[in-house]
């Protein structure tokens, strides 16, 4: 098997399994100052998805689409509609993680043609506008496909209001986690890059 399939694959089980655990739990961080706490499932979704690629995006939220549907959502809504509000969330994910990751994938190929210092600042100001950029993506598809199936349940202006202490703790977070992973490792893992031109290939290894 290709690596650019089974990592994606392994990406997307991990992940999946601890957004599992933390749906058991019911862990959430604390935002200081602020009568707010943060989910962490985003955290993990992001930085999967630029990791592992389309792949991991469906794989891993089709698995925590059923995991949130089983522990929490078919016991505040009857069937059929528990149903397709998790079906609703699940695509609105999907589309906007698939996003993510072809966007990084541009941010990261572009910093390529840099010295490393200055790779380095492209890649992570091209993640932390990513980051946020996301939910303004992800909250209208939300509020979209959940109102076809419950007509006013959610409304644009409540959702991002509630939203905004999670956009600001998950861009810090999750760029906090990409700074702190190895260089190599903030590459995409879901595609082998090609052959640099001579001057890009001198420039990667100085």
């Amino acid at each position: 098997m290709k690596k650019t399939i089974w990592i994606p694959i392994v990406i997307s089980l991990a992940f999946a399994f601890l957004g599992w655990l933390i749906l058991i739990a019911g862990f959430s961080i604390p935002i200081p100052g602020l009568d707010a706490n943060v989910g962490v499932s985003e955290i993990f979704n992001l930085i999967a998805a630029i990791l592992g690629g389309p792949i991991t995006v469906v794989i891993g939220n089709i698995l925590f689409g059923i995991f949130g549907y089983t522990l929490i959502v078919s016991n505040a809504h009857p069937w059929p509609i528990s149903f397709y509000l998790t079906l609703a969330d699940v695509i609105a994910h999907i589309i906007s993680l698939v996003l993510v990751t072809f966007c990084y994938r541009f941010f990261y190929e572009r910093a390529k043609r840099y010295e490393q210092g200055k790779r380095n600042v492209l890649v992570i100001a091209g993640w932390v506008l990513i980051s946020i950029s996301y939910y303004f993506v992800l909250v209208p598809l939300q509020v979209t496909f959940i109102n076809l199936v419950i007509p006013g349940m959610l409304t644009f202006s409540d959702l991002f209001r509630g939203t905004l202490p999670e956009i600001l703790a998950t861009t810090f977070i999750t760029t906090l986690i990409l700074l702190a992973l190895p260089k190599r490792y903030r590459k995409p893992q879901w595609y082998e890059s090609k052959p640099g031109t001579p001057s890009t290939e001198t420039k990667a290894l100085a």
